[in-house]
């Protein structure tokens, strides 16, 4: 409550030609982005369960690289999206309630189509989270 966005900063360490590859649709990059989660999500993503998980707006999703990175997401952008890909601001009461009643926040990897399937890399590689803030 009272918070208006989040604010990651991170770190990925790899050789410049290290390729993240995504689990599920392969062809496409491997990317980190944000989840909110709300409490009681059953996992399977029907009827009312559909709005229980938001991964965040398209333009917050980020291509996994070297180098250092920060995110910074309003939680007002109607463009968070359900684990369907209906968009918040088609159903902001859903996306309010689960604000309000959040389980858990964050970071998945996987693709632009299947954002928490997982990725893996081509070479050694870490991912270090240097900062995780709700402001």
């Amino acid at each position: 409550m009272g918070k208006s966005r989040i604010v990651v900063n991170y770190r990925v360490n790899a050789d410049r030609r290290t390729r993240f590859v995504p689990q599920e649709q392969s062809q496409l990059a491997g990317t980190v982005s944000l989840v909110i989660q709300r409490r009681g999500d059953n996992w399977n993503a029907r009827g009312r369960y559909e709005h229980y998980r938001w991964y965040s707006p398209a333009e917050h999703v980020h291509e996994i690289a070297p180098g250092v990175r920060c995110m910074v997401i309003d939680l007002d952008n109607p463009g968070w999206t359900s684990v369907l890909g209906k968009r918040a601001g088609d159903n902001p009461k859903a996306f309010r309630d689960s604000l309000v009643q959040t389980g858990q926040v964050g970071l998945v990897f996987g693709s632009s189509a299947a954002r928490g399937h997982g990725v893996f890399a081509t070479a050694p590689a870490s991912f270090e989270l240097l900062s995780f803030d709700t402001e």
